[in-house]
């Protein structure tokens, strides 16, 4: 089974035939954005109205971080130690880790270049990178360093970034896309 998301809803393609999964799954808006796969095989999907995982036994909205889940949801990211990131730039600064029993969020007040997260992505040694509006915010343990246009990154504005199996992020931001060499 494939799932594909978008400002129509979400489908599934199984069987040789794309379904409508919208109104079945009881999402909170049509407008999907991200779609992950839990480390339990459960399907999480953000809308612009909220967060939903589901599985074999039916769908179910998450309990809100600080109404976070209740709200738009631009990125999903399942990390090395399964915990699911989440990110919105605009309605819930910061970005916030579920871990499948509690909530963190980290923000501009714990070092973050600012609070509109866009993107996030790890590379091989656990580091969490975020995307922002102001560069990259990189997570380390619990240290965070910036880099910013002044370090060399290239742009103002990270939209978002992968990081490929040799560690470098690719950055799509609003001078293009870049490559940030992380070691």
């Amino acid at each position: 089974k494939l799932w594909f998301g978008g400002e129509s809803g979400l489908f599934q393609y199984a069987g040789g035939k794309l379904i409508d999964m919208t109104a079945k799954k009881d999402l909170p808006s049509a407008n999907v954005s991200s779609l992950l796969q839990g480390p339990d095989g459960s399907t999480w999907v953000a809308t612009m109205g909220g967060v939903v995982r589901f599985d074999s036994a039916g769908s179910s909205r998450l309990d809100p971080f600080h109404g976070f889940c209740q709200r738009r949801a631009e990125r999903l990211y399942r990390a090395r130690d399964d915990a699911i990131w989440f990110s919105n730039a605009i309605d819930a600064p910061g970005a916030y880790r579920y871990n499948g029993m509690n909530w963190d969020r980290i923000g501009s007040e714990d070092g973050l270049l600012n609070d509109q997260v866009h993107g996030i992505a790890e590379t091989s040694d656990g580091t969490i990178w975020f995307a922002t509006s102001e560069g990259l915010s990189r997570l380390k343990g619990e240290t965070v360093v910036n880099f910013t246009e002044h370090d060399g990154l290239g742009a103002r504005i990270v939209y978002d970034i992968y990081a490929d199996s040799d560690d470098v992020l690719w950055c799509a931001t609003d001078q293009g896309v870049l490559r940030f060499d992380t070691k």
